[in-house]
């Protein structure tokens, strides 16, 4: 039977681009790339990640036709950001995603042991959410990617314990790439739990910088890295 939520769930899904789709000319491999770029070539100071407001939310957006939500680097309360994107853009985040790359792993020598890695750490989700204007997205193990190896760009004093310059990463995760939304005020929610030990390359990479005190605790404590973001989107 066909039900009224049934419709709602498929005019939802439709604001989606599919994963066989090339979003703007561009497969999904090179846009996790692109995103990954843009997050981490950015310096620590008024770092968007950081932002439990939404004041950032503008920061770099200069991809023509794109728009950037970034996600969290874990959070314990969730967190709420209002955001004001002009009409016309499409938006593109990562539900849950781990890069790494040879500035932060040192101890790898090889691109198949940053894949692994990266990989090690989306296989422990254990749970993956998102939804448009109140609606869950179904089907989001279809969005998982993988990244080519790409060239990252670390700036000076960057997010993390690393010298800056350019390094060779990968990304793994789960990513939506939403289609423009319309005029008004519309939401996204997305979240995700991984079980994470203290012992885990995550939690160590955490002690190298106060900055990720709290989480590298909520870790610890709970054995859970978790993150829940809330955008709060008028498209003007």
């Amino acid at each position: 039977m066909y039900s009224y939520w049934d419709g709602v769930s498929r005019q939802i899904n439709e604001l989606l681009y599919s994963r066989t789709e090339r979003p703007l000319g561009k497969n999904w491999e090179e846009w996790a790339a692109i995103w990954c770029n843009w997050l981490l070539s950015m310096p620590k100071q008024g770092h968007p990640n950081f932002d439990l407001t939404g004041h950032n939310c503008d920061k770099n957006q200069e991809y023509h036709g794109v728009w950037f939500l970034p996600g969290s680097f874990g959070n314990i309360e969730p967190i709420h950001r209002h955001c004001k994107i002009p009409r016309g853009r499409s938006i593109l985040f990562s539900i849950v995603e781990k890069e790494d790359s040879f500035a932060e792993d040192t101890d790898l020598i090889n691109e198949s042991q940053l894949k692994d890695r990266a990989c090690g750490f989306i296989s422990k989700i254990t749970n993956i959410e998102a939804s448009i204007d109140c609606v869950q997205i179904k089907n989001l193990q279809e969005y998982r990617v993988q990244s080519d190896y790409f060239h990252l760009k670390f700036p000076e004093d960057p997010i993390y314990d690393v010298e800056p310059g350019v390094t060779t990463a990968v990304s793994v995760g789960y990513w939506l790439f939403i289609k423009p939304l319309t005029v008004g005020n519309h939401e996204i929610q997305f979240g995700a739990t991984v079980a994470l030990k203290s012992d885990d390359e995550v939690t160590k990479q955490m002690k190298k910088d106060n900055t990720y005190l709290p989480i590298r605790d909520h870790i610890e404590g709970n054995n859970l890295f978790e993150l829940n973001v809330n955008y709060h989107i008028t498209i003007v």
